[in-house]
């Protein structure tokens, strides 16, 4: 009889799991308009009131109720306005007085944070793809209201939703994330220790209940991935997560105590190896996302590994807080800022002018620290130009500058005496144009072109260099559908990059070189999961060729 009951509670907790895998979120907006129908229903209907849609910032918002358009204005931003637009009982509803009907199907064109292009942009896409609700305040309050009773019973997809909204939802306290809670937001003190205890433990239950999350799905399907990658990789960011916040609000000996002993996958933490391993002495290295951040992070306080290099996020750049807390030192490497943190704390966007009376690095720094000059929106300078040691030359940069943008100028110019790096994805760091050296995984500011490639440090870094990781085909899974990698470890760029340093180093001798270069290249054709596609193939296969008598292929632009 026990085994009778057995079975049956085994049947009933398969089905009621089965049941709510079906009633979840997904199921609640299954009458739901999809985001691309929304976006293109308003976008044939509608076009700009004259006079007033410039001052207008607009967004797409999924609710529980239904779809609606959130409205602030340029000079109140943080006063938003909701006008419903679809619902289940009434369908699409009008927003006119709001916008203007557009008549005769004549083509109108919205102000460029209101286009159609920036609506449909890979980054809003991807949001309303992974969160049910979005847009709006409060809508990760909603998912976790709508999901956490029944969070053992939830489907992979759900699960997933439930740990972001709590991750979104803690980052809410320390940062304004998107308005994703209407919880405030806590008050941040420079000296640190910003936290008390009551919003301590409020921070940890949204940051621990985000890492169970991830981490029970991480059991239950390792193969589910997140755009980082494996869903372990987004459980170990998780935790690396609340070591920035801490480190930010609190103090760097709380955040170093978040860190848990093998968190990454091997693949991760071998390519964060090789990043910091490829690295100049002292570097400074500028990462963009969490994959070539919080790995490296991991490895240099974990493993004592490469202690001298500072990696520093670009995007955190742009909080006020997170340049302040460089100012204090990170992992015991002290970093110098010579702009005041009062004119990060304000600043959203300068616009250079060009002419006869451009700034120079010393005079930049010194009109930034000029109180006068600085505002919460527009402000205007003569324009700039980079000083290049032992040459006449000037090295132009581009003539407006938000606050992450000065604050890269600043960390290149109070810290000349540190190699200037970044990753080949690095396109922000266009910032300095093209004068950019190939170190094999990085690059490294080579402004006035003083520095060459070495053949031989280059061949070096292949004996250094963490290979096996790269070797299992499981590591590269692909999008469904696609032919993109999950992962951001994209390995399929590492010998491109690679080669293309050595076919750089045209000083050297060519026999030599093309001997090198075939055996790296056939390690990678024969070992490497991922295998090159057919341009760059023929590429290197018509410069390997030893009957070939071309000069070797000038360097390309960086991109």
């Amino acid at each position: 009889m026990k085994y009778i009951r057995f079975f049956l509670a085994l049947l009933l907790f398969v089905f009621s799991h089965s049941v709510f895998s079906q009633t979840g979120l997904i199921k609640l907006i299954s009458g739901f308009p999809s985001y691309d129908a929304v976006v293109t229903q308003f976008y044939t209907t509608y076009g700009p009131e004259a006079g007033q849609a410039p001052s207008v910032l607009m967004n797409f918002a999924r609710k529980p109720e239904g779809w609606f358009i959130i409205t602030s204005t340029i000079e109140d931003q943080e006063n938003k306005t909701s006008h419903p637009f679809w619902t289940h009982s009434t369908g699409y509803l009008s927003l006119t007085p709001l916008y203007a009907v557009i008549k005769n199907e004549q083509k109108v064109e919205f102000p460029p944070y209101q286009s159609e292009e920036y609506t449909r942009s890979a980054y809003n896409l991807r949001m309303f793809k992974l969160h049910t609700f979005y847009g709006y305040n409060g809508w990760a309050d909603d998912i976790i209201a709508h999901l956490q009773p029944d969070q053992k019973l939830l489907n992979d997809d759900d699960l997933y939703s439930l740990g972001r909204a709590h991750s979104a939802r803690a980052s809410s306290f320390v940062h304004h994330n998107a308005g994703a809670t209407n919880l405030p937001m806590f008050t941040f003190n420079p000296k640190g220790n910003s936290i008390n205890n009551e919003q301590l433990t409020d921070y940890y239950r949204e940051n621990l209940a985000a890492r169970e999350c991830f981490k029970l799905l991480a059991i239950r399907n390792p193969v589910f991935y997140d755009i980082v990658g494996k869903i372990q990789t987004k459980y170990a960011n998780e935790v690396m997560q609340a070591y920035l916040d801490l480190y930010i609000f609190q103090n760097e000996e709380l955040a170093k105590k978040q860190l848990i002993p093998h968190i990454y996958p091997p693949e991760i933490l071998a390519h964060a190896r090789n990043y910091l391993n490829n690295l100049p002495k002292n570097a400074l290295f500028i990462s963009f996302g969490d994959n070539d951040t919080y790995p490296l992070w991991y490895v240099q306080i974990m493993e004592n590994l490469r202690t001298d290099v500072c990696v520093i996020n670009y995007s955190l750049l742009g909080l006020p807080q997170y340049v302040n807390s460089l100012r204090r030192g990170m992992n015991g490497n002290k970093i110098n800022l010579s702009i005041q943190q009062s004119t990060y704390d304000t600043l959203e966007i300068v616009i250079g002018k060009e002419g006869q009376n451009d700034l120079n690095e010393q005079a930049f720094i010194a009109w930034m620290n000029d109180a006068k000059n600085i505002g919460y929106q527009i402000n205007d300078f003569p324009g700039l130009y980079l000083n290049c040691a032992n040459s006449a030359n000037k090295n132009n940069t581009k003539d407006a500058f938000y606050k992450v943008d000065v604050a890269l100028l600043d960390l290149y110019m109070s810290n000349k005496d540190r190699a200037f790096c970044g990753s080949y994805s690095a396109d922000p760091l266009d910032i300095f144009g093209n004068n950019w050296l190939r170190l094999g995984l990085v690059e490294e500011l080579n402004l006035c072109g003083q520095k060459k490639n070495n053949f031989d440090s280059l061949i070096k870094f292949y004996t250094i260099m963490d290979q096996e990781a790269y070797q299992d085909p499981k590591n590269f899974p692909f999008k469904p559908g696609t032919s993109e990698y999950i992962d951001d470890i994209v390995i399929s760029k590492l010998y491109q990059n690679l080669l293309q340093n050595m076919i750089d180093c045209q000083n050297e001798n060519r026999t030599v070189q093309l001997e090198k270069l075939k055996i790296i290249w056939n390690q990678w054709t024969t070992n490497w999961a991922v295998k090159p596609n057919t341009t760059l193939l023929n590429y290197y296969q018509e410069y390997l060729n030893p009957q070939n008598e071309k000069k070797p292929a000038k360097s390309r632009k960086r991109k």
